[in-house]
């Protein structure tokens, strides 16, 4: 299952693994100073997730959607993450969206395997 401002996708699975990384910023006043030793002024941590998402048979209808949500020219969206032993609501840009053209059925095209990037608006 999978959430996006605010909208749950039941029947859109996420695979594992499911990728996180801690990215810790620095201010622009980080650097050596004068006495020789380096300084950190840190701006704080962005969460930086990867994950993959197809949904179950009969259910593509409701991947068209979360694909169309994230791949569209929003700024910012909403997203539940897993998070230790629990999740992580947060506002996050989309950096990168792509899938795979699985089967062609008729007049049908089955999309899946989608892979999508979330980078954090602001440190947590």
């Amino acid at each position: 299952m999978i959430k996006v401002d605010g909208t749950t996708y039941p029947h859109v699975f996420v695979h594992t693994p499911i990728r996180r990384r801690a990215e810790i910023k620095d201010t622009s006043l980080t650097g050596f100073m004068l006495d020789g030793k380096y300084h950190r002024d840190i701006m704080g941590v962005y969460y930086q997730y990867e994950m993959q998402f197809s949904a179950l048979r009969g259910y593509e209808s409701e991947y068209t959607a979360l694909h169309e949500v994230l791949a569209s020219a929003t700024e910012f969206h909403t997203v539940t993450v897993p998070y230790n032993q629990t999740t992580m609501t947060y506002t996050a840009y989309v950096t990168m969206v792509a899938d795979e053209l699985k089967k062609i059925s008729g007049t049908r095209n089955i999309w899946g395997n989608c892979t999508v990037s979330f980078l954090a608006k602001e440190p947590k």
